[in-house]
């Protein structure tokens, strides 16, 4: 079965579930979840999601009576750990609550400051390897060391990790928010914040594709970090 979720941005988050079951048994068990197929990128699933909610997207569907809302979820599943993405953060994050799933699952913490390091300056034995194809296209950071006068900034370009003045004064930020780029297209993949919130715009199979190498990357760098040990 194709997915007919719409093209967007979706907003996302990665979670970890406390026991061994997988995200679509858990969803199995809700009575307003119902799985709408499957893309045709490996290991992603679509499912419809009926509420009484209204997040105000264009994306929702409303039934005769006004009273009730059908969103779509994007789901991708590595073991116990999945991503959960809609077309508005408040959608996952009303899902978890409203669905008691909060106990459930934890969120990680995402070393963005390392992150952001090892995309300006990888290291020898990774620039040449294709394991590490992203620049920096936009980074969010708390600001150091100048009081009240400067506590945050955003920065956006086609390669920031490329520009003298960012490496000048990254001794001094705290990035709390990344968006990497592929190298290769130069397109925008994700974006990733400390607690593991994602931003990716769906534009089908091959973006879809392109999340999973980047969370592969960010995995295998170690930068995503789980608070409990498993069944903790």
């Amino acid at each position: 079965m194709s997915s007919s979720a719409p093209k967007a941005n979706y907003s996302g988050q990665l979670l970890r579930l406390r026991s061994e079951e997988k995200f679509p048994v858990v969803a199995q068990r809700l009575e307003n979840v119902v799985p709408a197929g499957e893309t045709s990128a490996r290991g992603w699933h679509v499912f419809e999601w009926t509420t009484t909610f209204d997040a105000g997207v264009d994306s929702r569907r409303v039934n005769q009576s006004g009273e009730e809302f059908t969103y779509w979820l994007l789901v991708r599943e590595v073991e116990e750990r999945f991503l959960l993405a809609s077309t508005h953060a408040d959608i996952v994050q009303q899902f978890i609550a409203s669905n008691r799933l909060t106990r459930l699952v934890e969120k990680p913490v995402i070393d963005v400051a390392a992150l952001v390091k090892q995309t300006i300056f990888p290291a020898d034995t990774d620039a040449e390897q294709p394991g590490a194809p992203y620049r920096l296209g936009a980074l969010y950071a708390a600001v150091d060391g100048f009081g009240r006068s400067v506590r945050t900034v955003s920065l956006f370009g086609d390669d920031l990790g490329g520009a003298t003045m960012v490496r000048g004064i990254l001794e001094y930020l705290n990035p709390f928010r990344v968006t990497l780029r592929d190298i290769r297209n130069d397109l925008e993949v994700l974006s990733i914040s400390t607690q593991g919130e994602m931003n990716f715009y769906y534009r089908g199979a091959s973006s879809l594709d392109a999340v999973d190498k980047a969370l592969s990357h960010i995995r295998r760098g170690n930068f995503i970090h789980w608070r409990l040990k498993q069944n903790g």
